[in-house]
């Protein structure tokens, strides 16, 4: 009879925690169970990961391990079945002198490390933590980011390692400057090895737990690298004697001494008896070495991930990690969430089409109950502006269905693809923010190619010329700099006059050379606008101040944003064009000027405000949108030229497409160009692959109107067609050129019928199909207080006042529904409409 009454006691305190617990499905609620030994929990996107996260760690501190136990404290009486059973009826909880009945070895709140990749995942988790635990026993659960693990560990044993407890963190600048100083020291040159590059090269090999002595041997006979090899001994010497970490040292380290120091390790392995990881999928070589030495000898060790968005092995990601996790931890429980809370079904659907294509996964298929939902849309544009128009159009339509704009997300593969959006919505008046990245024209490279523009327009425009007229270095320093100024303002006269006479003052006689090189580099650069077009003069000046050899050099060495940067300038470059082709011969270098600052006038807006975001597909991840664009969906851009060369490679950019995809909640809508402007020249890319491995039931394809425009004589090229510079019409980062890839796709085989539906493309990739002809100068448009308009985005409005700048006209509209906007009259989609 007793045995009946335990028997009975456990299965109502199964049901009891189950109901605490009731409205997580039944993979949720497995994990969440599931407390011994190691545990991978496979979480798809939008599978509610960090809800498993916050409940495990909860019934973990309130029950232990006594779900699906037949263990009590003590043996079960009749009393314990009646208040139990009467607690599970009445949906209340049980009296405080059963509560010891319902736990079997819970650990406490600070036995419990959990460990994700940003201070705000961290922090989510701890708030959600503090809800469902209270205050105090939420915030004993040591939740962090991997580095502050670390500086936790290293501020109790530092010393062990010849750090002092209060030792200081370097960031990017620091060590910047201590490795400048030995690069001085040691007679190294910058321009044979960039100190970025060499700063790059340690952190990898800390990353890759590589001791500066295993560097040395290794680097052998590698010129460069056993340069960094030697630097890397020095610099950790310098580190230690200064008592610092830098940022990749923090894990680095901490691992040798988790590897060397039995105690720290045994301390930690005992505190943290249960051990989380999130994002298991994006840890680095030492990231996994750490969590293993973690892991006491119980293994109760829970990571979370998804196989199918490891994005990050740029940055030292190994999602061998998650891959292999069942023969790293033998005997490993694998549970998979599938079901999805996000996204339509079709959405979904898109999805897995994409993905299934990968070899190196694990395995899923998300599933949703929510709705079908609308097919993706996907939508072939003439070009760029035709893109930028279409999105902004089709969030017009979503405001007037009572949308809100930040409702809306447009991604993209690479940060240059989005200035013709910032410019179109920027002149359009269509508020939005970039997340994740700077505004282009805030970009570096850009702010110096305007720069040097600036002082070619106006040659007194010193503060322009202090920026640029060493960048790239061309040994005239700050002190020389100063001195021109000071004999600038003595004279009266702009920094550049004194610089045509450098040869004249004795205090500038060290730099005579260097200063009178750079006076004939500027004269080149005026006879340059004189007798160039302005778009030809842009590409010009980027050849003739040296910027692009300097970022080319950068790139073969190594430098990890130089091709970003290079693919900026050509995207400059295409700015100064698309202005050209829309100012015709009103088009100057001073009116091209005065349009940038405009747009950075007309662009401040409210941080808190209701806008678009526009950001990568990598910024994305981990976030959700109700509507998102994936723009740019073509071979050699998504996914990128280089990925063509490696399997791996390519199956990254598919992960990263599945990323993308599964960020829309209700509508997905994917863009692709027959033209594109890249890198200062017109490329006609492929459709993407993975466009061609959707199934065609889950899409809607439509096309621009311009496209259907009659053949111009003389215009041979096929959306295959290569351009200039090459057999695939790429000509590299120099030439800002790339064209389409090789290869027929199913997807340019569909047709599209007279409602501009999909049905089959004629003649396939090999179709001839017009080349956008170039824009002739807009007409002006003219519009009065009071006229009455309607925007494409906004809507109906009343114009209040307008303004003349730049060749153009500033609207001020006062619309129905959103307010006062102010938009440019020749760029925005604005007609003037009769009230009667």
């Amino acid at each position: 009879m007793a045995k009946d009454i335990q028997t009975e006691f456990c299965t109502l305190r199964d049901t009891f925690i189950e109901k605490q617990f009731g409205r997580l499905n039944e993979m949720q609620r497995q994990a969440v169970f599931t407390t011994s030994g190691p545990l991978l929990i496979l979480a798809g996107a939008g599978s509610g990961k960090t809800t498993v996260l916050v409940n495990r760690i909860a019934s973990l501190i309130r029950f232990g391990s006594a779900h699906g136990s037949n263990w009590t404290p003590r043996p079960a009486t009749d009393e314990d079945v009646r208040a139990l059973r009467t607690a599970i009826m009445t949906g209340t909880d049980v009296p405080l002198w059963l509560d010891e009945m319902l736990r079997k070895d819970p650990p406490h709140s600070w036995n419990i490390m959990a460990i994700t990749f940003t201070n705000k995942a961290a922090g989510e988790l701890k708030a959600r933590l503090r809800a469902m635990l209270g205050d105090e026993e939420g915030d004993e659960v040591f939740a962090s980011t991997f580095h502050s693990a670390c500086v936790r560990i290293l501020r109790r044993y530092a010393e062990e390692l010849g750090w002092p407890r209060s030792f200081t963190i370097y960031d990017t600048d620091d060590a910047q400057r201590v490795m400048k100083a030995l690069y001085k020291e040691q007679g190294v040159d910058d321009k044979l090895l960039p100190v970025k590059s060499a700063l790059g090269q340690i952190g990898r090999w800390k990353d890759q737990l590589i001791a500066p002595a295993d560097a040395v041997r290794d680097s052998a006979g590698k010129t460069k690298a056993e340069i960094a090899a030697r630097l890397y001994g020095l610099y950790e010497k310098r580190l230690r004697e200064a008592g610092a970490f830098d940022f990749d040292g923090l894990i680095y380290y901490t691992v040798r001494l988790l590897q060397e120091h039995q105690e720290a390790r045994e301390y930690y392995q005992n505190r943290y008896r249960y051990l989380l990881v999130d994002e298991y999928q994006d840890t680095s070589v030492a990231q996994f070495r750490l969590v293993s030495l973690l892991t006491g000898p119980d293994r109760n060790i829970c990571v979370v991930g998804d196989d199918d968005q490891s994005i990050y092995r740029f940055r030292g990601a190994t999602i061998e990690n998650i891959l292999n996790f069942e023969r790293y931890y033998p005997g490993a429980k694998v549970i998979r969430l599938e079901q999805n809370y996000r996204s339509t079904s079709n959405i979904l659907d898109a999805a897995n089409c994409v993905i299934r294509h990968n070899t190196e996964r694990k395995g899923k298929t998300l599933w949703t109950k929510n709705a079908e939902g609308a097919p993706v849309h996907v939508y072939q544009a003439e070009d760029e502006q035709d893109e930028a128009a279409h999105i902004a159009e089709v969030i017009g339509q979503h405001l007037r269905q009572g949308g809100h704009l930040s409702d809306h997300a447009i991604l993209y593969r690479m940060n240059a693809q989005s200035a013709p959006i910032e410019n179109y919505f920027t002149r359009a008046g269509i508020p939005h923010k970039i997340v994740g990245g700077q505004r282009f024209n805030d970009r570096k490279e850009v702010k110096d190619i305007h720069s040097y523009m600036s002082i070619v327009a106006n040659p007194r425009d010193d503060v322009r010329l202090r920026r640029i007229i060493n960048e790239p270095a061309r040994k005239i320093g700050a002190s020389t700099v100063d001195t021109i100024a000071e004999l600038a303002a003595q004279e009266g006269v702009g920094m550049m006059d004194i610089i045509s006479r450098a040869d004249e003052y004795a205090r500038l006689s060290r730099a005579v050379a260097p200063l009178l090189k750079f006076w004939q580099m500027y004269r080149q650069l005026q006879d340059a606008l004189d007798t160039c077009p302005l778009d030809l003069f842009a590409q010009k000046l980027i050849d003739l101040t040296g910027y692009r050899a300097m970022l080319e050099q950068q790139a073969a060495q190594g430098h990890e944003d130089a091709q970003d940067r290079l693919q900026n300038l050509g995207q400059l470059v295409n700015n100064v064009k698309n202005y050209c082709d829309t100012r015709g011969v009103d088009a100057s270098l001073e009116g091209y000027l005065e349009e940038i600052a405009l747009i950075s006038d007309i662009d401040s807006y409210n941080a808190d405000a209701d806008q678009v975001v526009l950001m990568t597909i990598h910024s994305a991840k981990g976030l959700e949108f109700p509507y998102v664009f994936l723009v740019g969906m073509e071979e050699g851009i998504f996914p990128s030229e280089m990925s063509r060369y490696s399997e791996e490679d390519l199956e990254e950019e598919r992960r990263l497409a599945y990323v993308g995809i599964t960020r829309a909640k209700q509508e997905l809508y994917i863009s692709h160009s027959a033209t594109r402007m890249l890198y200062g020249r017109t490329c006609r890319n492929e459709p993407s692959r993975f466009l061609n491995e959707i199934e065609p039931e889950y899409l809607e394809t439509t096309r621009s109107p311009a496209l259907d425009r009659p053949m111009r004589a003389g215009w041979g090229g096929g959306m295959g067609a290569s351009v200039p510079g090459g057999a695939s019409g790429y000509s590299g980062p120099s030439g800002y050129g790339r064209a389409a890839s090789s290869g027929r796709t199913a997807y340019l085989d569909r047709e599209y019928n007279a409602a501009g539906r999909r049905t089959a493309f004629p003649g396939g990739a090999g179709i001839s199909r017009p080349a956008p002809a170039p824009r002739p100068a807009a007409p002006a448009k003219s519009y009065q207080p009071g006229d009455v308009v309607m925007h494409k985005v906004f809507g109906r409005g009343v114009v209040t006042r307008v303004t003349p700048a730049a060749g153009d006209f500033i609207v001020e509209i006062r619309f129905d529904k959103v307010g006062v906007k102010k938009t440019m009259a020749n760029y925005a989609p604005l007609t003037k409409v009769s009230e009667g």
